[in-house]
């Protein structure tokens, strides 16, 4: 028997202190003792069901990711309102496009819009090779017509989601010069932003190994001064 034991057992709790039961141990049936232990636990505050645990870490889990999202949206409007602010002082055909890019994941082929209205924290949330010094977010600026007119890369380790950008005659590539652009059409016209994340440094066909994105900056007028509309350039996962 498992239970033959010669010796008394005395069942003392805090929060019955005023109750004591001794037992022989070979007199109990081992289904009573369990019964016992099952009772003792439901009418404890040391058990909790597992309905009820479960409802907590969810809650848990919600609460940090409304913090995370708060951080978001604080960070993302600090940043634009910066750029804002240096951008209306620029001289007119500088800023070639300016925008915004947005990891989103997707819940039944589309953007999970309620839980990540800012999309992903971080590119590892992508995928987790992503999680290399040589991992590399690519922007590309093309007007209406030629070849990408300008270029820009961050190491993906040096940036946050979402990311918040700006494209200028600094970043323009050969043979378009500041001046060569201020005079093209393209620089009063829309410019396309293509987003490409790759796991290198090096710019390639897309493949399966990178992530790519897609947003329009049209031309607008900001007290008076011209700018650029924000693209909004999002990167499915």
């Amino acid at each position: 028997e498992c239970f033959n034991i010669k010796s008394d057992i005395k069942i003392t709790t805090n929060k019955f202190s005023s109750l004591q039961m001794s037992y022989h141990i070979k007199d109990i049936q081992p289904k009573s003792i369990f019964k016992g232990i099952a009772a003792f636990l439901l009418s404890s505050s040391l058990f909790v069901s597992p309905n009820l645990a479960d409802t907590g870490f969810q809650s848990q889990l919600q609460l940090i990711r409304q913090q995370q999202i708060e951080t978001q949206r604080a960070e993302t409007d600090r940043i634009e309102q910066e750029l804002m602010s240096r951008e209306i002082l620029y001289p007119e055909g500088r800023l070639i496009a300016r925008g915004k890019v947005c990891l989103t994941p997707t819940k039944n082929g589309d953007f999970d819009k309620v839980n990540f209205p800012f999309g992903l924290f971080k590119a590892t949330d992508l995928d987790e090779a992503l999680e290399n010094d040589k991992a590399t977010l690519f922007l590309l600026a093309v007007g209406r017509e030629g070849p990408p007119v300008a270029a820009v890369r961050y190491k993906l380790k040096d940036i946050k989601f979402p990311f918040v950008f700006e494209i200028t005659t600094d970043n323009l590539l050969f043979p378009y010069t500041a001046e060569a652009w201020a005079r093209s059409p393209n620089s009063k016209d829309t410019t396309a932003v293509t987003t490409i994340i790759s796991l290198d440094e090096f710019l390639s066909t897309p493949s399966e190994s990178e992530w790519v994105g897609f947003g329009l900056s049209n031309p607008v007028v900001i007290a008076g001064v011209q700018s650029r509309s924000s693209a909004e350039l999002a990167v499915k996962g």
